[in-house]
């Protein structure tokens, strides 16, 4: 797992992108307790999710 691209999002969550699909982690960057993988369709899902309860690109939390 490629970790040059990792950033710390706070409370215990990391981001990486890995060259393939952006990896979630808690815990630790170095030795995650848990991985969660996003390829394109995931993360297509998950804005959209993230869209319809919160203010993004004027998004009016319909």
């Amino acid at each position: 797992m490629e970790k040059s691209n990792v950033a710390y999002l706070g409370d215990g969550v990391y981001i990486n992108w890995n060259g393939y699909s952006l990896e979630l982690m808690t815990g630790d960057s170095d030795d995650p307790i848990d991985v969660i993988y996003m390829n394109d369709e995931i993360l297509a899902n998950f804005i959209e999710y993230v869209k319809k309860f919160y203010i993004i690109e004027g998004n009016d939390r319909d």
